[in-house]
């Protein structure tokens, strides 16, 4: 994190984060965040860190904190079986980032482009959707 911190403390202007590992918290995933997590938002947060991107945890994730960061959780391009052969473009337009996902439907073999979305529950495993629907059972008991 000192390596970090001295690099970006180079830049004024926003900052845009590449890792692999998710900073988002537990129940945002349902997998562990990098550890330090809380001390790498603070740093975010304090350099201008604007967006952040991450892959592992292959599901589609978006989260706007309060800060205002964006946090991007990207399916894999090479072993998710829903976006086979997929790739992303990101392009920075009058400030405002934009996310869009290409990869072949599995079924027809057709390429598809569409802006980056997140389908509730949609890269879910079994197990993982039976959790959180138990999840929500709770809430609503």
């Amino acid at each position: 994190t000192e390596i970090f911190s001295n690099e970006i403390k180079k830049y004024n202007k926003n900052v845009v984060v590449f890792c692999h590992y998710t900073f988002l918290s537990r129940s945002q995933t349902m997998k562990e965040p990098v550890k330090k997590a809380d001390y790498a938002l603070e740093l975010f947060d304090k350099y201008n860190v604007r967006t952040v991107f991450n892959g592992h945890i292959e599901k589609r994730i978006y989260s706007k904190e309060k800060n205002g960061i964006e946090f991007f959780s990207l399916p894999g391009t090479k072993k998710h079986e829903k976006f086979p052969n997929s790739f992303y473009e990101i392009t920075l337009e009058n400030g405002e980032i934009e996310v869009n996902m290409t990869y072949r439907d599995p079924e027809s073999g057709e390429q598809i482009s569409e802006p980056f979305f997140v389908e509730e529950k949609m890269d879910l495993s079994r197990a993982e959707h039976r959790e959180l629907e138990e999840q929500e059972e709770e809430l609503e008991n």
